[in-house]
């Protein structure tokens, strides 16, 4: 016999219901650890931010901006690069457009790791992007001077096409790139 509940009680809710609750909830507390943890890095405790980053991507792994900021520690803390690395590719998996602010960071921690041709790579990568990213709205975001300074030192290394469409696109920001 299949018990029911009386008809007083609420409808009883689906598994699948209770999933997106719980999500729901993981990512509102996620969000508030990202605030507390913001709150902990600009008082320069950046182990203790850290921490918070850690759980909040835990509770809630697609938090993007919780990986941003993720990676922006771990580089400021600078004793683990291939820890670094990581935090750079998962932040940049979750929201591709982060490359172009985490750009200088990915090149910089490739470099320490001795791995060249993936710093290359990232500013191909980067290029390929910025070359055929148009806005819909027209106003186009600013792109940090780091971000173009880590392209400069890799653009003789680009293939010369895709130089000329950097350079057609930008040219103010790149007429300092000699061929």
């Amino acid at each position: 016999m299949i018990r029911r509940p009386p008809r007083s009680t609420p409808k009883p809710s689906s598994a699948a219901s209770d999933v997106y609750k719980r999500q729901g909830k993981n990512i509102i507390i996620s969000t508030c650890l990202v605030y507390l943890a913001l709150n902990k890095l600009r008082q320069q405790e950046y182990k203790e931010g850290l921490k918070l980053l850690d759980k909040a991507l835990h509770l809630y792994s697609e938090h993007f901006p919780a990986a941003r900021l993720r990676i922006k520690t771990l580089y400021a803390i600078g004793t683990d690069w291939k820890k670094s690395a990581n935090a750079f590719k998962k932040a940049i998996e979750l929201y591709p457009p982060y490359l172009t602010e985490l750009l200088p960071l990915g090149v910089s921690i490739k470099e320490r790791l001795g791995q060249e041709e993936e710093a290359i790579d990232l500013v191909k990568t980067w290029v390929y992007f910025i070359t055929r990213y148009n806005s819909r709205k027209g106003n186009d975001h600013a792109i940090l001077p780091d971000t173009w300074r880590a392209v400069k030192g890799y653009h003789k290394l680009l293939p010369e096409d895709l130089l000329n469409a950097l350079k057609d696109k930008f040219p103010k920001e790149t007429q300092s790139f000699s061929n």
